[in-house]
């Protein structure tokens, strides 16, 4: 009986002790890792910075676009996450992570592989669907990248195979500029956005000619970006065997118009100024089929 109450005391000291922590504004572990959870499933897509997707396999990254951005916000608020479970490392599948860089200079990792969702390293299990639908997201993402001309170079720490460039030969339009960047032992594949462009295909007997305009880098809203921080200060540029020659310029943060400064290059490498890499670049190829600008910003 003794035993009994030396028990039953101490199991009530325990619970007023916790009552009194989350009353004093504490919370136990798991409360704030959920906590932290749940406030990354509501993020704005106005706190946003950038994202950078990665599917593994085939292990391709790609930078998104703004309209992809909003498109993800949406996806992960209609997540509900369930209790935390990391048995996620036992399952095999296709994973596909969401690399979040927020205005704030923060980051976040989100994973998805149905049924779990792990943000920032901690797995929750949570409903099929909308999981399935993160999935299904980054997919379609890479499926565009391969129908604008390239099948991406699959990355591997310290190297990657080929791009395969016959689909982009056969594209009606020029194939997209590959920008390489190295972070410590990982490599990154960019692709550069596509502007103003003459290309001519071949149909049947004939050829055909096309032409698309746009206006400078400097002014785009949707543009591909690159983080100089995440990069050893290089940017390796991969270009179709179809490239006859090739330009860089750039305009420094901030500016809007006038002349472009001239880029230091080393090879197919641009270095970037520790001060001044940051900007929009423009990149100029002439191709066997026509020739094609793209840009991409540094920040």
């Amino acid at each position: 009986m003794k035993d009994r109450l030396e028990c039953f005391f101490l199991i009530v000291m325990l619970a007023a002790g916790l009552a009194a922590d989350i009353a004093m504004g504490g919370q136990p572990p798991f409360a704030q890792e959920e906590s932290a959870a749940t406030e990354a499933l509501s993020l704005t897509s106005d706190e946003i910075q950038s994202v950078k997707v990665t599917l593994l396999p085939p292990d391709v990254t790609i930078a998104l676009t703004a309209e992809e951005i909003q498109q993800l916000v949406n996806l992960l608020q209609a997540v509900v996450l369930g209790e935390a479970d990391h048995s996620y490392q036992e399952y095999e599948g296709q994973s596909v992570t969401f690399e979040i860089e927020k205005k704030d200079k923060t980051s976040l990792s989100i994973m998805e592989y149905a049924p779990f969702l792990v943000i920032d390293g901690n797995g929750y299990r949570t409903e099929y669907e909308p999981c399935e639908a993160l999935n299904q997201f980054g997919n379609q993402i890479l499926a565009a990248a391969k129908a604008s001309g390239v099948v991406g170079r699959l990355e591997q720490p310290g190297g990657g195979e080929e791009t395969d460039w016959k689909e982009a030969e056969e594209a009606d339009r020029p194939p997209m500029a590959e920008l390489i960047t190295t972070d410590g032992n990982r490599n990154s594949c960019t692709y550069a956005t596509l502007g103003t462009y003459e290309w001519n295909i071949a149909r049947g007997d004939q050829n055909e000619g096309i032409t698309a305009c746009s206006s400078p880098p400097t002014q785009w809203e949707e543009i591909a970006v690159i983080l100089q921080d995440e990069t050893d200060g290089r940017i390796t540029l991969r270009l179709s065997p179809n490239m006859v020659e090739y330009a860089v310029c750039y305009w420094v943060e901030g500016a809007t118009c006038g002349v472009a400064d001239p880029v230091t290059m080393e090879g197919d490498t641009i270095l970037l100024d520790e001060e001044l890499g940051r900007g929009t670049y423009e990149l100029y190829v002439k191709y066997q089929q026509g020739e094609a600008y793209y840009g991409f910003r540094v920040e």
